[in-house]
């Protein structure tokens, strides 16, 4: 197969991909506006499954964006360019070799994509702050609830509070 070949068959599945990765982070920006409403409300079994369903997204986006950066090096070797600086090329920065009749769809496909990506990153940096803010809480509620100076609290196989351990855990166990 010449590289002309290669490339006319390529560019069409370039276009499917972005058009899946696009997609894949759509879906992975309802998850985590999902996470962000799932701390608000304290659900944790679906913080759970939103961070499951995460992990198997991320997952699939890094398989379609090796796929990417691979038809991008084949399609950057038609138009002359080394794959290695092919795979490292935007989408939108190889649609300006391509023809016009595809050129229009590839920078289409980019932008999407982009913009999409750009609305996760916004979310995702919004959902850390959450969380960082749900573990202040914690964290306050934790040192509201036991005393600084105080040992732990322990408690006997019966549930009565020991005022302080008779031994240390390593002197029990050797």
């Amino acid at each position: 197969m010449s590289n002309t070949e290669t490339t006319n068959q390529r560019l069409p599945e370039l276009l499917v991909v972005l058009s899946r990765l696009a997609d894949l982070h759509g879906e992975l920006l309802g998850v985590i506006r999902g996470k962000i409403e799932h701390m608000r409300t304290g659900n944790t079994s679906e913080l759970r499954a939103d961070t499951i369903r995460e992990e198997s997204l991320v997952k699939t986006i890094s398989e379609q964006e090796g796929l990417r950066c691979r038809l991008m090096g084949e399609i950057g070797c038609g138009y002359g360019i080394s794959p290695q600086a092919a795979r490292r090329m935007s989408a939108r920065r190889l649609a300006q070799r391509v023809e016009a009749g595809l050129r229009s769809r590839l920078e289409e496909g980019a932008d999407r994509l982009q913009g999409v990506v750009r609305e996760v990153s916004h979310v995702n940096h919004i959902a850390t702050l959450v969380a960082q803010q749900v573990l202040h809480h914690m964290r306050c509620m934790f040192e509201a609830v036991t005393a600084a100076d105080e040992p732990p609290t322990t408690y006997s196989p019966h549930g009565q509070v020991v005022p302080e351990a008779p031994h240390r855990l390593f002197e029990i166990t050797g």
